[in-house]
């Protein structure tokens, strides 16, 4: 039996990731998305997802899905979903989910609610201590560096994270990694960036590049 496409919002703005994933080298691409405390209100989930339980997120749009879909998720607590990382502990709770769309409770154009069961968990803590690291794709080093010459970035120091951003097109695209010192080594444990009205976030474990570290003279 096909499933039944459903579109929300104007896709054809939409910038679909699907070929350009192994530039990545990761496979936890996620889009970002508000998990809610129920389906009468937007209040947004308190406690971080568990595997086996199912929960209630709203997808903005722009975006095409179908029933029993299949994808990654990132949950961030309600305050970093509204007013962004100000706490370390607050990166402790971010996690991307690995789920499928078991109802599509109700959707319009401004985006869909979904019942979203979750079928695996990763936490940045878990990519810090499982995955392997590897080199950040050069494609992205050169974007942060070129952004860290011309002196548009924004750095922000969070406990033992290092948050780095730069954006252009007055703001409608842009890119952000988060960073920590990880056994004797600074890396990056989640990249993100955004265009226009979408919003993806990455599970990856890249080494910070020698060349953005000596620029924002973090010390080895």
């Amino acid at each position: 039996m096909q499933r039944e496409e459903i579109i929300i919002g104007d896709c054809s703005i939409c910038r679909p990731l699907e070929g350009e994933i192994d530039n990545y080298k990761t496979e936890i691409i996620a889009r970002r998305s508000l998990w809610k405390d129920n389906l009468e209100t937007n209040y947004a989930l308190e406690q971080s997802p568990y595997v086996g339980h199912t929960y209630y997120v709203f997808l903005k749009q722009p975006g095409r899905f179908s029933l029993h879909s299949k994808f990654w998720l990132f949950y961030q607590c309600p305050k970093v979903f509204y007013d962004g990382y100000e706490k370390e502990e607050e990166f402790e709770k971010t996690k991307f989910c690995y789920g499928q769309i078991t109802k599509v409770n109700s959707y319009d154009k401004t985006g869909a609610t979904i019942s979203f069961t979750v079928l695996k968990t990763k936490s940045l803590k878990d990519i810090l201590e499982t995955d392997q690291a590897i080199d950040m794709p050069l494609f992205l080093e050169n974007i942060f560096i070129q952004s860290l010459i011309n002196k548009d970035y924004n750095l922000r120091i969070i406990g033992k994270y290092f948050q780095l951003s730069t954006s252009f097109a007055q703001g409608d695209i842009g890119q952000f990694c988060i960073c920590t010192k990880h056994e004797d080594a600074y890396t990056i444990c989640l990249y993100g960036e955004w265009f226009l009205n979408e919003d993806w976030n990455f599970g990856v474990k890249y080494i910070l590049p020698e060349s953005m570290r000596k620029v924002l003279m973090i010390n080895p």
